[in-house]
């Protein structure tokens, strides 16, 4: 069984994850998305694999259960990853996928990552809204990109070390983030719609709830609290909560 991305995508019941949530019927851009991409220890014939062209060669020391069982990562974190996981694997298996979720503390989940252990990783995107600073969610261009680390590390070394991609769409979107650094501004944003085009059409992270104030979306402020902003940018780059300075606030006598 190759199971890729895009075929991952089309039975996730989002309503369901979004009602799981409190949200109601939203739409819009992707929260957190499942990341498919992993290593095996005979990748060329595994049948657990998600996408052939983001596995790296196997390293002898990594071993990594294969068989027709695909397993998910999900830390609980910011949102129930484990629960929602869950529900997105009972939807799978109704179409004759089989998904583990596996619950990993923050720390090990993240390690097995950006070693490149994961079959599935389940995280928000958030910060890829400005692509070029912080492209971590979105594509492999860092060390510790949460898919296809290897062609992240391949890219990082000018192909010094990892592994360089075999999909021409990977190549596609190395060599637009490239060139975007020598490009005004304008440029800059064409490049990078035609790299989401490519993301959203390959599916390399199959999104599920779209624009919820359920991750750092939502800012509740007590009464009885002093020294609190009128308003505090909650994003990624901005480093929430610590750029509202949390520790100048104070309780009202």
């Amino acid at each position: 069984m190759d199971v890729k991305p895009v075929e991952l995508s089309h039975p996730a019941n989002r309503p369901a994850l979004r009602s799981a949530l409190g949200l109601g019927n939203q739409q819009g851009e992707r929260t957190f998305e499942f990341r498919a991409l992993g290593e095996c220890s005979t990748p060329r014939s595994c049948s657990c694999r998600t996408k052939a062209s983001n596995w790296s060669e196997a390293k002898a020391s990594r071993k990594v259960n294969c068989s027709d069982r695909n397993i998910i990562i999900a830390i609980a974190a910011f949102l129930p990853y484990p629960k929602l996981s869950e529900m997105v694997a009972d939807q799978w298996r109704k179409i004759g996928i089989q998904a583990d979720v596996r619950e990993m503390e923050r720390g090990l989940g993240f390690a097995k990552e950006a070693n490149n252990e994961h079959q599935l990783f389940v995280w928000n995107n958030g910060g890829t809204e400005l692509l070029y600073l912080f492209p971590t969610w979105a594509v492999p261009v860092i060390p510790g990109a949460a898919f296809g680390p290897e062609y992240a590390a391949w890219y990082s070394s000018g192909g010094k070390q990892g592994k360089k991609p075999d999909d021409p769409n990977i190549l596609k979107i190395f060599d637009l983030y490239s060139e975007a650094a020598g490009l005004k501004a304008d440029g800059r944003n064409r490049n990078a719609q035609e790299i989401w085009k490519i993301l959203v059409d390959q599916q390399y992270g199959i999104g599920t709830v779209g624009q919820s104030p359920a991750g750092l979306g939502v800012r509740l402020v007590s009464n009885r609290l002093g020294n609190i902003a009128a308003r505090v940018c909650n994003a990624q780059h901005c480093r929430t909560p610590g750029n509202s300075h949390p520790e100048t606030w104070y309780f009202k006598a």
